[in-house]
């Protein structure tokens, strides 16, 4: 996302695109938190069935 400033730009505006921002950040944390308990999942998996070991 890019965030023009110009002389037609009004405080509102940037409320409104920082509202933004920050609802994509929520979104990109909840994704990397999922993926974070997939791989502990996944190796968790892995190590009880031995085809790694525990790190």
């Amino acid at each position: 996302m890019k965030i023009e400033i110009n002389k037609k730009t009004t405080l509102e505006s940037l409320e409104l695109d920082l509202l933004c921002l920050k609802e994509e950040l929520c979104k990109v944390r909840d994704i990397n938190t999922d993926l974070a308990k997939q791989f502990k999942e996944l190796t968790d998996e892995l190590v009880n069935k031995g085809i790694i070991s525990d790190v």
